[in-house]
């Protein structure tokens, strides 16, 4: 890091608003979410500026040491709060399984989709990196959530008819209770698309404490355009992340429709739900990693039936805004969202949240 300074003592002062910004966040941990999430965004941010401290070329270095300074300070500024519409969970002692009777009413034209992350497994618990290549079932207190949310969803005005899930076992039987505890009898349907990260043979099945490095030098890489980056050993690139949560969202409106259906449920994994928010709510992959997503937690996003777009720009806000490395050769059309709830875990008791 001094070395860093060195090269450009102007980025000295950038991080000193940024761990001025780490310490405010520290100090007020429902502001952006748990040590946890804090902790890997500190990661990704020593992965940003090692790349810059390694460049032979002093020149580079300098410009791509500003470069990722002014994202990162850029990031946090806009991180120091939550977003307006998360579940007010910190503050809330009694589980309430109707919390979700409060949303707005769903626009005639939209499907609604209930995004869930899937039950605690021990790896959870014990803070094991299970990404796409590890598979466990869901644990007690799993399947306790998994239960939770499906009644929290029975309580809604706008009940989902259809449960999807990805091909993981975790994600599987979290939708199979949950639908069970709606007395739903449909069998859920398995989505290739709704697939968690994978993040390649070096990192998963490991703890999280010991390659933490390692998956935030992928997630950095990301965050500033890199998007054909692999894992060490292989896995997904951020290209096709991001090409896979747009098909996410139109298969589960177009299934709905086929169905003739307005909302429906989809569980999923951590991971590749912040990257699919920070997608559709069109702030930074940096931004998006600050966000607590709970195990067993319900976020909600209405779609209009007729997939409206946009398409991110040659300098997108997701890969780093106006110093994004995106290749010119990346498009991505963005089903347009309203995100009605983030992280809703209300339903969930406080022992197993």
């Amino acid at each position: 890091m001094n070395k860093l300074y060195t090269i450009f003592p102007a980025v000295a002062a950038i991080h000193l608003v940024f761990f001025l910004n780490a310490i405010r966040i520290e100090a007020f941990p429902g502001i952006v979410g748990n040590g946890r999430t804090l902790t890997r965004s500190l990661v990704i941010v020593k992965s940003l500026n090692n790349k810059c401290v390694d460049d032979d070329d002093k020149s580079l270095s300098r410009r791509a040491a500003m470069q990722n300074s002014i994202i990162i300070s850029t990031t946090l500024f806009k991180s120091n709060r939550a977003y307006a519409k998360e579940s007010p969970s910190e503050t809330n002692a009694a589980v309430k399984l109707d919390c979700l009777k409060d949303l707005p009413p769903k626009p005639q034209d939209c499907i609604r989709l209930y995004l869930c992350r899937h039950g605690q497994t021990e790896n959870n618990r014990l803070r094991i990196v299970q990404g796409a290549r590890v598979d466990p079932p869901i644990n007690q207190q799993g399947k306790a959530q998994a239960t939770s949310l499906g009644l929290a969803l029975s309580y809604s005005n706008e009940k989902p008819a259809f449960f999807f899930s990805s091909n993981l076992l975790r994600a599987k039987m979290t939708a199979e209770i949950a639908a069970n505890a709606m007395n739903n009898p449909i069998k859920p349907k398995q989505l290739s698309s709704l697939a968690e990260i994978d993040f390649g043979p070096v990192v998963e099945g490991k703890p999280v404490s010991a390659v933490q490095e390692k998956m935030a030098q992928t997630y950095s890489k990301w965050v500033i355009g890199d998007i054909d980056y692999r894992p060490e050993g292989g896995g997904d690139s951020g290209r096709e992340v991001l090409i896979r949560a747009c098909e996410a969202l139109e298969a589960l409106v177009n299934e709905a429709k086929a169905l003739q259906v307005t909302s429906v449920a989809a569980v999923s994994h951590s991971a590749y739900l912040r990257v699919l928010l920070g997608m559709i709510l069109d702030e930074s992959l940096l931004q998006a990693s600050f966000r607590d997503l709970r195990n067993g937690s319900i976020t909600v996003v209405d779609v209009p039936k007729n997939l409206n777009k946009r398409m991110i720009g040659s300098k997108p806000k997701l890969l780093g805004g106006w110093l994004s490395r995106k290749p010119n050769d990346f498009s991505l059309d963005i089903p347009i969202c309203n995100t009605v709830r983030i992280n809703e875990v209300r339903h969930l008791p406080l022992d197993i949240m």
